[in-house]
């Protein structure tokens, strides 16, 4: 009963975590989209100035990040879907073998979802203090 709690917890987790991870793509978007433009209008200043290639190159690491935040972001909609598969398989379960083998792949699940969520917040670390 309390697996099945904390899968539940777990999954809404894992939604909010690619819901938050989804928003850092726009914001990394919009941040090499600014920067793409302003490479643009400072035209051929921006190709020999040396604050000219920091801006391309910090342009190239945000659309990167942005990437990054959606490939994860990805991964836990994924995560979390099969874990709602899971539990509704176990919920269904007729005999205490089906139970005990949904419990353990519920609790593996839930420390894949831990490591999972820990990599999806360093991406957001990461993409925080690039811009």
């Amino acid at each position: 009963r309390e697996l099945h709690s904390l899968t539940r917890c777990s999954a809404a987790q894992l939604r909010q975590g690619a819901e938050s991870l989804r928003a850092i793509h726009a914001c990394a978007q919009g941040i090499a989209a600014c920067s793409e433009s302003a490479l643009e209008d400072y035209g051929e200043w921006a190709d020999t100035a040396m604050a000219g290639a920091g801006l391309k190159d910090r342009a190239d690491i945000m659309s990167s990040v942005g990437q990054s935040c959606t490939t994860a972001a990805e991964h836990l909609e994924k995560m979390r879907d099969q874990d709602s598969t899971t539990l509704s398989k176990m919920e269904r379960a007729s005999c205490e073998v089906d139970v005990a083998s949904g419990a353990r792949m519920l609790a593996e699940s839930l420390v894949r979802t831990a490591m999972v969520t820990r990599c999806a917040a360093d991406e957001a670390i990461v993409a925080a203090t690039t811009a």
